[in-house]
């Protein structure tokens, strides 16, 4: 092997190294950003329910047929 050769690989291992770095930190923050998800659904949860229950105003006309 070439020392052009060997250059090369070591460009392309670097390279490898750096996007699986890159695909870590993705991963690592969409595992935050779902956590923070599931807490924020968890803290409104009740409010969020409330909201849903909640009959809203009629609309006009809507029930005419």
């Amino acid at each position: 092997m070439s020392d052009y050769e060997y250059e090369q690989l070591q460009a392309q291992a670097a390279k490898i190294a750096n996007l699986e770095a890159m695909m870590d930190t993705a991963a690592n923050r969409n595992d935050r950003l779902r956590e923070e998800c599931h807490n924020l659904r968890y803290e409104h949860q009740s409010e969020i329910i409330n909201y849903l229950e909640e009959s809203g105003p009629e609309l006009p006309g809507i029930h005419d047929a």
